[in-house]
Formats: structure tokens, sequence, C-alpha cells
């Protein structure tokens, strides 16, 4: 059976997520609100909008980590490995830059110097 929670388990649910360093329950709602407006956009088009970043997209091929001086040469060469959330060598496999490029971008926040996005193939 679910429920609601009280006001106060929500205050003290989001200020333990904030401790934690996490977006508290408000800001985590804005974020949503800021994401549901904003326009899809293709993953090469994200990337080149956040210089400086290292993202961690989870792809459908996998998750894909670039680091923020990767970024140039993975938009030049398309070339990129892919594994199950769990990094090395044992599990990572070799993915199409391009079509990664493509894929659109359903959901990301941008934390830390770190972009957590979620994406899919082109519309």
């Amino acid at each position: 059976m679910s429920r609601d929670w009280t006001q106060e388990e929500l205050q003290t649910a989001s200020a333990a997520m904030k401790a934690a360093g996490h977006m508290n329950y408000e800001e985590f709602c804005e974020e949503l609100r800021r994401q549901e407006e904003q326009t899809k956009e293709r993953v090469s088009e994200l990337l080149k909008r956040n210089p400086g970043v290292n993202f961690s997209l989870m792809t459908p091929g996998g998750f894909v980590d670039i680091g923020a001086d990767d970024v140039n040469e993975f938009l030049a060469t398309g070339k990129a490995t892919a594994h199950p959330g769990c990094p090395g060598a044992d599990f990572e496999v070799d993915v199409s830059g391009d079509g990664i490029l493509n894929q659109t971008v359903l959901s990301y926040t941008i934390d830390g110097g770190i972009c957590h996005a979620i994406t899919d193939y082109e519309d």
C-alpha cells in the first residue's frame, strides 16, 4: 500500500539529500520543470554547448564516459567505448560515436562538473 509523504517527512528527506551532496526536493522539482521545457537536442549539441564538463551518457548501447579533455576528439573521431555500468576492460565494447552523437538527449543534469544524460535513438 502506498501513501503520500507528510510535509515533515518530505522536508527531512530533502535536507538529508542536500546534506549528502545531492539536489534537495525543491531543486529536483525545478530541474524536472526545466527539462520538460527544454527542446530535445542531439548529444553532439549538448557536448558542444558545455565545454569543460565531463559526460556520463546512458545510451541504448550502454554507458559512455567522456572526459572534458576528450570531448573534441570524440566529436572529431566518433570513437567511444561503452560499458554496462561497470567500467573496465573486461566489460567495455566499441560503439559508433556517430550513432551516439546523433542520439536525442532525453534528460540531463549537470552537477559538480559532470553531466549525466540519458539518450535514445533519433526520433
